[in-house]
């Protein structure tokens, strides 16, 4: 789509009788951060309330930032029995801060769209306050599919939170399987990644150059990285000549007691001058392309990462773990090889087999970049004009699906 349709779609949001307002933490992940600058920069006329201070609040424009809160602390505990407690402790916190937004927002409808289920139940608060204003709730679900308690969870999720919003948008298919049984309409929007200009360094490889393998994410033992390590070392031990990028954070052994673990395993398997641990890299594009090879190996199902995208998009081609959303970004044997996840010596296979044929690698890395353009901006912006289209149309068009799943892809 080109910069006119850019903006007529912008333009036809912002002449819908309701305003959609983005409703913010303050201090977002990576991957929701990235998805909500999109936003921003393409629909200059969507505004952001922010439930307190933090380094994304931060880099929200002035003209489109309506307020920051005093903070309301999210749930934040794994077990089951402690997110419980933390919402009985801190329902009057949060009750207050629907009241901060309800006051930003002043009078007429509005969309609250919401990333995260946390933010999505102080919107709903935030709706009864309101009283009898017209108030619509977004959940824009990038986040875990939990399978706790025998699944018990993800029945209280889909029955409590499919009853508090009135769209669900989910960033792949399988991402929209979880939530199945939701009385709301449920969308799959995609994440999207901007085009960028420059050099793809990895074409010119050959194979007895030694040849970067780059994984990009948070460092925690269920993003795969002890799995890279122990292929590098297989692959070492059958003369291939490979170097390991891991890109990600945080390297503080205090703060992250994995980095230690991670440490220890490159030590044991000497592979000290073939894995290099980068840190936060905020350019990771940039970085994709002087690598030869992307590796998504997540062990829990990912929903659609985006540095999957931004890989694609940089002419890299992956092995990737075949879970969550993945497969719907990468097609095995097209823009990469999906592999069973934690599983070092079927890493080792996959990265071997495209080390010994160039023609192979070649052919993935320019299908990689073709695949990308499927997932653009202007796809990602589309999408969600549709859904704020759909929630502010009048009730008596609404009334067909309002009760009942309906699942739209793109």
């Amino acid at each position: 789509m080109t910069g006119a349709g850019v903006k007529d779609r912008a333009d036809q949001a912002a002449s819908m009788s309701v305003r959609v307002v983005q409703v913010v933490e303050g201090g977002e992940g990576s991957g929701v951060a990235a998805v909500l600058r999109l936003i921003a920069k393409r629909v200059e006329q969507v505004t952001f309330v922010s439930l307190g201070p933090g380094d994304f609040c931060s880099e929200i424009p002035g003209r489109q930032l309506l307020a920051v809160g005093h903070g309301s602390a999210p749930i934040t505990s794994r077990s089951t029995a402690g997110i419980l407690w933390s919402v009985l402790r801190r329902s009057v916190s949060w009750w207050e801060s629907a009241g901060e937004i309800v006051s930003a927002l002043g009078p007429g409808p509005v969309i609250l769209h919401c990333h995260s289920q946390f933010t999505a139940l102080v919107a709903s608060l935030a709706r009864v306050r309101r009283r009898g204003e017209q108030t619509y709730v977004i959940l824009h679900y990038h986040g875990k599919m939990s399978n706790r308690l025998w699944g018990l969870v993800q029945v209280a999720q889909v029955n409590v939170v499919g009853r508090c919003v009135d769209a669900i948008v989910c960033v792949s298919s399988a991402v929209s399987g979880y939530w199945k049984g939701a009385r709301c309409r449920v969308w799959v929007v995609y994440n999207a990644v901007e085009p960028s200009v420059g050099t793809y360094l990895a074409e010119g490889k050959t194979c007895s150059e030694a040849k970067c393998l780059l994984i990009a994410a948070s460092l925690s033992e269920e993003k795969g990285h002890l799995v890279a390590v122990d292929a590098m070392a297989a692959l070492r031990d059958r003369g291939c000549d490979l170097r390991l990028w891991i890109a990600g954070g945080p390297l503080d052994d205090a703060r992250n007691p994995f980095v230690s673990v991670l440490k220890r395993r490159i030590t044991n398997h000497g592979l000290g001058d073939r894995v290099v641990l980068l840190g936060h890299v905020s350019a990771v594009r940039e970085l994709a392309r002087k690598a030869w090879l992307g590796l998504q190996l997540r062990i829990t199902p990912e929903p659609c990462p985006m540095w999957v995208l931004e890989a694609m998009e940089a002419g890299l081609p992956l092995v990737a773990a075949k879970t969550g959303g993945v497969p719907e970004l990468v097609r095995d044997g097209v823009e990469g090889i999906l592999i069973r996840p934690n599983l070092p010596g079927e890493l080792a296979d996959a990265v071997f087999r495209l080390y010994h044929d160039p023609f192979l690698h070649r052919r993935l890395a320019d299908n990689a970049r073709l695949r990308a353009g499927a997932f653009s901006a202007s796809t990602f912006t589309h999408r969600l004009s549709e859904v704020y289209s759909s929630l502010a149309r009048p009730a008596d068009d609404r009334t067909a699906d309002s009760f009942k799943h309906a699942r739209t892809t793109s």
